[in-house]
């Protein structure tokens, strides 16, 4: 079953955004915001349960293996925007669902 959580997103997106202008002004290190990316991941993808939980999970994975010199701002900004996308397509679902009813 699917399970729509447009605002964990934009929660998630919002702190990673934070991290992104953390680690422009070097306020962040690499090794923490490694951490926060998989973990913010990791707990969005909860129990794996559908195409984007999955997908989430394996780049939770991915990022984990590349290590922190991969989490570069730019890096960081591009998940967020992409949680904010997912948020959107989600809120879409969600709508055209409850129209089927209506």
């Amino acid at each position: 079953m699917a399970r729509f959580q447009p605002r964990n997103y934009r929660v998630a997106a919002g702190q990673l955004q934070g991290l992104a202008l953390a680690l422009q002004t070097s306020t962040a290190d690499a090794q923490t915001a490694l951490q926060t990316v998989v973990g913010e991941l990791n707990s969005l993808a909860g129990d794996r349960s559908s195409p984007t939980l999955q997908g989430l999970a394996e780049l939770a994975d991915r990022v984990q293996t590349a290590g922190p010199g991969s989490v570069t701002p730019e890096a960081v900004e591009n998940i967020a925007h992409t949680l904010l996308e997912v948020a959107d397509r989600e809120e879409q679902a969600e709508a055209q669902i409850r129209n089927i009813w209506h």
